[in-house]
């Protein structure tokens, strides 16, 4: 058995900042452990920059692909000055990040397609791969309790869902045809870990697409949950325990879906419990 055989790959699956930072502890675990780290981003996003760039361009949204190039560059310090860049002002780039235009550059430049983010991750010298979860145009749809439709993520993300008594069925429409190179990524993961984030906006639409269910409740691989450090205000109720998170997202997925858990257990600091409520 080869060296290469050897080493654990590790599949992240989730957007923004909540998987960045769980590739950016992968990172550091790499220097130890003989592993290859694939990362999962979702593409539906459709506010601030992000949805700028995928309406104007007809892309997949770039910003959650974006927090991946940055999670996964060799030295994040020194790229910081280029990656973090938003633009201040000016008619054209207002608003929009650098990390985000060169999303859109390669995706403009060699097609919506895993050769675009190949070809990202060769320029910057990555030290994983980023397949997204699909290439397809998608929108985002909520239907909730008191019968109120959300027809795209950033309306679903403001929205305040639990004053409306929760969510009664979330979908995407048209419905996505996968990325083949995600799918194959998951089939051949021996660690799966599903990151922290947004459960409506950021994570569940990874399993709303054709085909990653079913391959997620396939693999055999070990399957952890990095629980959110808090809950999302207007989305979860205010007593919801970890218990009650892996049981919600096990409900997209299947019963006891999840080998392991990693959640918080530091009380948040008055400041913290200020910004957050």
């Amino acid at each position: 058995m080869t060296q290469e055989e050897k080493r654990k790959h590790i599949v992240t699956i989730g957007g923004g900042t909540g998987q960045f930072h769980v590739l950016k502890a992968l990172m550091e675990l790499k220097k130890n452990k003989k592993m290859s780290i694939t990362a999962i981003p979702t593409t539906i996003d459709s506010g601030g920059s992000s949805g700028i760039l995928r309406l104007d361009y007809e892309i997949v949204a770039p910003g959650d692909i974006s927090q991946c190039i940055y999670g996964l560059h060799p030295d994040p310090k020194k790229a910081a000055w280029l990656f973090n860049h938003r633009f201040n002002g000016g008619k054209g780039l207002d608003g929009h990040t650098v990390r985000n235009l060169i999303v859109a550059a390669a995706l403009q430049q060699f097609g919506s397609k895993q050769d675009a983010l190949d070809t990202i991750r060769d320029t910057f010298s990555l030290e994983g791969n980023i397949t997204p979860i699909t290439f397809s145009l998608s929108q985002l749809h909520a239907l909730l309790h008191d019968d109120t439709q959300l027809d795209s993520e950033e309306a679903i993300y403001k929205a305040d869902i639990v004053k409306s008594g929760g969510v009664k069925r979330v979908w995407l429409e048209p419905v996505p045809t996968p990325n083949a190179a995600a799918l194959d990524a998951i089939k051949t993961a021996d660690v799966l870990i599903i990151c922290p984030g947004t459960l409506l906006s950021s994570i569940i639409p990874n399993f709303l697409v054709d085909g990653v269910k079913d391959a997620l409740c396939a693999s055999t691989a070990k399957k952890i949950y990095v629980s959110n450090l808090i809950n999302r205000q207007g989305h979860i109720e205010k007593d919801w325990t970890v218990l009650d998170h892996v049981e919600y997202l096990e409900t997209f997925l299947t019963k006891n879906f999840f080998d392991s858990v990693i959640a918080n257990t530091q009380k948040l600091t008055p400041e913290q419990q200020q910004v957050y409520g």
